[in-house]
């Protein structure tokens, strides 16, 4: 898992990454919770993005497509995991993501 932890790295995210480069996920360690956005401009592969808490557990999650406009959660998040997206998703609601130091 890429951790993501200043606003410059945020603002890239995804960007140009191709689904290889993007397998492990991406981890964008926010400075607070907020309800952060999620934008699909210039990601070219479909991702589960997915809302975490301060403790790991998921508190959304949504399927985001390549072209959509920017996503605005319902939940404030600490952390924004981001994956490329499977048939079946990796995580649901109320599940605890194992995460790495930050």
């Amino acid at each position: 898992m890429k951790l993501l932890r200043h606003p410059d790295a945020w603002n890239r995210g995804a960007i140009g990454l191709s689904v290889d480069e993007a397998r492990d996920g991406l981890l964008f360690c926010m400075d607070k919770e907020a309800p952060w956005p999620v934008e699909m401009i210039g990601v070219n592969f479909p991702i589960d993005a997915y809302w975490l808490s301060e403790s790991g557990m998921v508190i959304e999650h949504a399927e985001l497509f390549p072209g959509m406009p920017a996503y605005w959660p319902e939940q404030h998040g600490r952390y924004v995991l981001e994956l490329p997206m499977l048939e079946i998703p990796r995580y649901h609601i109320g599940d605890i993501v194992e995460m790495p130091e930050t």
